[in-house]
């Protein structure tokens, strides 16, 4: 959430809020059913009521990518878990903060979850 730390004469800013904020999904099932009706997004009755499962899949899948692949990320989150409960205060797992639908968001950037051939010109 830094990246001057990770690349030397960035001048992005910090963006602190994205791991530390909690994500509110209360509206994702109407957001998901405006984009159905409205726009035309082919999501089906299934997929929108079983949207809490799918959020909290790909969560678990992109914490365990994380935390496998940056070790220091994962040793921060034990201690700040350690800290929160020392203090009595409510530690938030990684899974259920704003930095994993971001990182979710663009992990679908580009990617067909369900794949099918379009028809084109050529075939």
């Amino acid at each position: 959430y830094n990246p001057r730390s990770t690349s030397a004469g960035s001048i992005m800013p910090r963006y602190p809020w994205l791991i530390e904020n909690t994500l509110d999904r209360s509206k994702s099932k109407a957001k998901l059913e405006l984009m159905k009706n409205t726009f035309d997004v082919p999501y089906t009755k299934a997929q929108i009521d079983s949207m809490d499962t799918w959020m909290n899949n790909q969560a678990s899948a992109i914490v365990k990518n994380v935390f496998s692949e940056a070790d220091d990320v994962k040793k921060s989150f034990a201690e700040s878990k350690a800290n929160k409960e020392k203090a009595g205060e409510k530690f938030v797992p990684l899974e259920k903060r704003e930095i994993v639908a971001l990182i979710s968001y663009l992990q679908r950037l580009g990617t067909d979850i369900k794949t099918t051939e379009v028809k084109t010109a050529s075939n």
